[in-house]
């Protein structure tokens, strides 16, 4: 069924952007830095300590059991660089 979900925890810090960050890693092969520097952006404070040494060790173990299972998408501009516009924005400043 297809539609929005909701994910929270007590404060919607934490464990809220550590379990959103495994599963955009796992379906959509988001990068663990890249998520963490994003889910900064939008909800500061989220993912310290602990949680981002674990979404960082969790990559490849995510991007492993996604292969197949993972939906076609649209790819990242960092697996196709001919995509990348010359402003590289906030994000790719936080991750690069």
């Amino acid at each position: 069924e297809r539609g929005a979900t909701a994910v929270h925890c007590k404060a919607g810090l934490g464990r809220t952007g550590t379990l959103i960050g495994l599963y955009c890693m796992k379906w959509y092969k988001f990068p663990a830095r890249a998520y963490i520097g994003w889910n900064r952006i939008c909800r500061p404070g989220s993912i310290l300590g602990p949680q981002q040494q674990f979404i960082n060790d969790m990559e490849p173990v995510m991007f492993q059991a996604g292969e197949g299972v993972r939906l076609p998408t649209r790819c990242l501009v960092s697996e196709r660089p001919e995509l990348a516009q010359e402003d590289q924005g906030q994000g790719q400043m936080l991750v690069g």
